[in-house]
C-alpha cells in the first residue's frame, strides 16, 4: 500500500536553481508573488513526508509547476481546504 499525492499549479517554469531551492525553509521562489507567506509551507510538508519514509518532488510541466509526495505503507485521505488551488 502506498500514497502519492501531487498538485499541479499554472504558473510559469521554475530555473534549475528554484527546482533545486524550493523545499529549503524560508525560501521563495518568486519575490514578485503577491500573497502571504514566510516560506515555511514545503519545508515542513516536506519534513513530514521524509519522517514517514517517503519523498517529495517538483518538476516543470506544459502548463506549469507540479509539486507531489509518495510515502510507501501509507493510505491517506485527503481532506480539502477551502482553496483547493493551494498546496
Amino acid at each position: 500500500m502506498s500514497t502519492r499525492k501531487q498538485k499541479e499549479n499554472d504558473s510559469k517554469p521554475f530555473s534549475a536553481y528554484e527546482l533545486e531551492k524550493v523545499w529549503e525553509s524560508f525560501y521563495r521562489a518568486d519575490n514578485a508573488r503577491t500573497g502571504e507567506g514566510t516560506g515555511l509551507g514545503l519545508a515542513i510538508v516536506k519534513s513530514v513526508v521524509e519522517l514517514h519514509g517517503g519523498k517529495c518532488f517538483v518538476r516543470n510541466t506544459k502548463a506549469g509547476v507540479e509539486f507531489g509526495f509518495g510515502v510507501r505503507g501509507v493510505k491517506a485521505t485527503i481532506v480539502k481546504t477551502q482553496n483547493e488551488n493551494q498546496l
